[in-house]
């Protein structure tokens, strides 16, 4: 509907939890935003390439689990404002 109205269309995956199926929501976010031609923000990725180079944990990062804390919620916010001016740039508005 967004795209028959002339809107970009942006995806944004969710941030690493403790969901057992989580990764195959992503995987499938991921599909979708390719064949639809869509943006793609990948907190998901973001936040796992993250975890890795820092050493943190999903527990770390989200302490309940699910929720980030605060400084990651800053994080992903002005991970999303890049893509955001990335897609700007490139549909040239």
């Amino acid at each position: 509907i967004a795209k028959a109205r002339g809107k970009k269309v942006i995806i944004e995956t969710p941030n690493p939890a403790s969901f057992p199926q989580l990764g195959q929501f992503v995987a499938a976010m991921r599909e979708v935003a390719s064949e639809t031609n869509s943006g793609l923000i990948d907190q998901y990725q973001m936040l796992n390439s993250h975890m890795s180079q820092t050493g943190k944990t999903l527990y770390d990062i989200c302490p309940d689990g699910v929720h980030p804390s605060d400084e990651v919620y800053a994080m992903k916010g002005n991970y999303a404002a890049g893509i955001f001016m990335l897609i700007y740039q490139m549909i040239g508005m």
